[in-house]
């Protein structure tokens, strides 16, 4: 019953929106029909009535650019596109309609708007990576039209309308999906579980730096500390014998002062052998400096002519490139700006064109509006006229009217004139005097 009465009230609508809008280009159906294109898009009317919007949507959509409707003899209605003379008896968007009722069951089934918001983000990069190969040129006579680097293809329209005509059909009825389903519309996107854990890898590894910065900074401290401390102890040395762990060290007295005023302080140098052994490795050292000198420099000195004859062989293709860049770039340029100055000189022609159209219309408007003027001048005129005249009879009627009484007035007088005449005694009535005698006889005479 629900679905039934979903299906009446949206035929009775779209019929109301008919009448309203007989041009529209909307198909309108009645409720047979309707529960069939219902089901047509996949949707079960009983069990799905809430997805019934969607056949509507589907209704009302605008056709493509270059699509149009038809109707055959048997007055069956077809699809007929204009550029590649393709005709269907299927409308060109019902394979839109069909992954909106997909994604209609998808957000009921996840619990969210993400997945197509991830499908619609998907749809227009492949048709951004579709379009790219698409470039705008002007023939030899001015006219724009499309050609496809790839394909080799060339249209006259734009293929970009056609494209994304689609896409924007798409994004207007989501949106309404979100006004059908508010309570889906506001939940956010749950986190993927290989985002979780590399969340937690992540948390885990710093974890263990911090861990192992900690040991490395007790490490150190630990060392400073015995550092310190060993040398606190060296400092507390008061025999004359060096101390067991530096067998390379001897005591002898140092003095210092004056040759009356000296003091004599018990300090610690290197033995002789020690001396000799620090000598023999700088001497090592130097020597092997010196050898490994001797073996590189050769392989510097290549080096170096390596990199300058790479230096000279890259500053030679770049100086050829850039040559050849700017020779690809000024047939671009110039092509560039011839379109740019066609383009210029259409819209001059077309703003000249739609101004003089627009000086006409005004021009029409004010000849029509004299027009109107003048025809509601001449209505008022003739309908006063008539008014004046209308008035006129009125009024000779009323004084034919008032001169006949007159007249028969006159005639009166002349008559009791002559009456008088002939007998000065006459009977007259007139009204009794007396109100109680009124009451019985009301004239006397």
């Amino acid at each position: 019953a629900d679905a039934s009465s979903a299906l009446r009230g949206t035929a009775a609508r779209l019929q109301q929106e008919a009448l309203e809008k007989p041009n529209g280009g909307k198909r309108v159906l009645d409720v047979v029909e309707l529960y069939s294109f219902v089901q047509s898009l996949g949707i079960d009317p009983i069990k799905e009535s809430e997805m019934v919007w969607i056949a509507e949507e589907a209704l009302k959509v605008q056709l493509p650019p270059g699509w149009t409707e038809h109707t055959d003899d048997r007055n069956r209605p077809y699809f007929h596109h204009a550029h590649s003379d393709e005709s269907s008896w299927t409308h060109p968007m019902d394979d839109v309609f069909h992954d909106l009722v997909q994604y209609f069951r998808k957000v009921l089934e996840d619990g969210g708007f993400w997945a197509v918001e991830d499908d619609l983000a998907e749809h227009e990069e492949l048709i951004r990576r579709d379009l790219a190969d698409w470039q705008e040129l002007f023939d030899e006579r001015g006219r724009r039209f499309f050609h496809n680097s790839q394909t080799d293809e060339s249209r006259l329209d734009d293929p970009r309308h056609a494209a994304y005509h689609s896409l924007y059909a798409r994004l207007k009825v989501v949106g309404k999906m979100r006004e059908h389903l508010p309570h889906l519309a506001c939940v956010p996107r749950p986190e993927d579980a290989s985002v979780q854990q590399a969340r937690q890898k992540e948390q885990k590894e710093l974890q263990d730096r911090e861990n192992v910065a900690v040991k490395v900074q007790s490490t150190a401290r630990m060392m400073l500390t015995r550092r310190k401390a060993q040398k606190i102890r060296e400092r507390r040395y008061t025999n004359c014998a060096p101390p067991p762990e530096r067998p390379n060290l001897r005591v002898h007295l140092k003095r210092t002062g004056d040759a009356t005023n000296f003091q004599e302080d018990l300090v610690f140098s290197l033995t002789t052998a020690r001396r000799q052994q620090i000598a023999a490795v700088k001497l090592q050292t130097f020597a092997r400096g010196v050898l490994a000198r001797i073996r590189v420099k050769p392989m510097l000195k290549h080096r170096r002519e390596l990199n300058q004859m790479v230096t000279r062989v890259q500053r030679t293709w770049r100086d050829y490139a850039s040559r050849k860049d700017e020779r690809e770039r000024i047939p671009k340029a110039k092509a560039h700006l011839v379109a740019l100055l066609r383009r210029q000189m259409q819209c001059r022609r077309d703003y000249e064109f739609f101004s003089a159209c627009a000086a006409a219309w005004c021009q029409e408007q004010l000849e029509r509006r004299a027009c109107a003027v003048r025809i509601q001048s001449v209505a008022r005129g003739k309908a006063a006229r008539l008014a004046v005249e209308h008035r006129r009879r009125e009024l000779g009627a009323a004084a034919v009217c008032l001169q006949r009484h007159a007249r028969t007035f006159g005639a009166w007088l002349e008559l009791r004139k002559s009456l008088y005449l002939e007998s000065p005694m006459q009977a007259v009535f007139e009204p009794t005097g007396d109100a109680r005698a009124a009451a019985l006889v009301p004239w006397s005479w």
